[in-house]
């Protein structure tokens, strides 16, 4: 069962589309916290991009998911949550 997604644009923070998501917050290159509406216990993440997307680190926390990616990015990339 999808839990949400979000689709954005990690070169610039833009937020082209969500659901269930309350927050991206950009921590700096390339490095964003995706925070939930409501906590979720467990969930599996599938990420999707326009172009090659390489992914440094992608961390869970207990409000969402830590992730990093590395240069270049794609200026579309949508992640896709799943609750368990």
């Amino acid at each position: 069962m999808i839990a949400g997604f979000i689709k954005f644009n990690p070169n610039t923070a833009n937020i082209i589309d969500s659901n269930s998501i309350s927050s991206l917050c950009d921590n700096g290159t390339l490095d964003f916290t995706i925070n939930f509406n409501v906590p979720i216990d467990k969930y599996i993440f599938n990420f999707y991009g326009n172009g090659s997307l390489r992914i440094e680190s992608a961390i869970e926390i207990s409000s969402g998911l830590r992730v990093t990616f590395n240069e270049p990015c794609p200026d579309l990339v949508t992640i896709v949550f799943y609750e368990v």
